[in-house]
């Protein structure tokens, strides 16, 4: 016994047997040839990320200047950086960046309302001959030619 056991009543009388029982939960196994086809289809996906980027990268030595600098800032941008901040603008002429744009969408919303309303207009016209069509019609139905049914009332 452990020199540190403390004897009590209820420890006295019985004997210290214990088992330990340990509980493995069924497990299934995967047949080999899923996890076999799953590696090979993970390195071969592996494999054409890195020709995509070798093709890319073998493309990017063709650029010069300007254009290869904003192609590795999108390349980084790509593989998860931060994208650069803007540029500086002065406000005046920022301002008046922003009223031509006003402008320009102006102009545009008037042609748009010019043409909607000119679609309008001929779209009108068509229906109107046709409600014209349709209350002459009205008139001449079948009841005009035989007459109205009148309903008849017995006498008590």
């Amino acid at each position: 016994m452990d020199p540190f056991f403390v004897p009590t009543r209820s420890s006295v009388g019985k004997s210290s047997d214990h088992q330990l029982v340990t509980f493995n939960s069924y497990q299934r196994s995967m047949p080999s040839k899923n996890n076999e086809i799953q590696k090979q289809e993970s390195s071969q996906s592996i494999e054409m990320k890195k020709t995509r980027f070798e093709i890319y990268k073998f493309a990017q030595k063709a650029l010069h200047g300007e254009e290869r600098n904003k192609n590795k800032i999108q390349l980084a941008i790509k593989l998860g950086a931060k994208p650069p901040k803007n540029t500086y603008k002065n406000y005046k002429n920022l301002k008046e960046e922003i009223k031509k744009e006003l402008e320009e969408a102006e102009k545009k919303k008037e042609l748009y309302n010019i043409s909607v309303k000119h679609r309008v207009s001929m779209h009108k016209s068509k229906l109107n001959k046709g409600a014209l069509k349709r209350k002459r019609k009205i008139g001449s139905g079948i009841l005009n030619m035989y007459g109205k049914v009148t309903k008849k009332v017995k006498a008590k």
